[in-house]
């Protein structure tokens, strides 16, 4: 009897939080939308539609672009620009590999410490 046992492969456990942010893939127009669920490594990303975001195009596996996420540090808003690439587009959410090791220290520090609270106001 074979058994199907699904295999978490992910490195980092995601937590479920809602963070404004915007996604450009490569050289088109941001796109706003919120997480669904963020870790050090990946994102689900949802938005109100889906649009086209370059010249009629939906995001594809494989395309790279940049994450751009608002959190509030001590109350003053704050971003963080992140480097990505799509894993995977559903109806309206994209899911997104991190650059993680590519950001800078600090933003390294904010989003662990953001994913850690589970908050974004940090």
């Amino acid at each position: 009897m074979m058994v199907n046992v699904l295999i978490e492969r992910r490195r980092f456990s995601r937590k479920r939080m809602k963070l404004s942010c915007s996604l450009q893939i490569g050289s088109g127009v941001p796109v706003r939308g919120f997480t669904h669920d963020l870790s050090q490594e990946g994102a689900m990303v949802e938005f109100q539609h889906l649009p086209s975001l370059q010249q009629n195009t939906k995001p594809k596996t494989g395309d790279s672009g940049s994450l751009t996420l608002q959190y509030h540090k001590k109350s003053t808003p704050e971003s963080m620009k992140i480097g990505c690439r799509v894993m995977h587009t559903q109806a309206n959410r994209i899911g997104l590999l991190l650059f993680y090791m590519k950001m800078s220290d600090l933003d390294k520090q904010n989003l662990d410490v953001i994913i850690k609270t589970e908050s974004g106001n940090i």
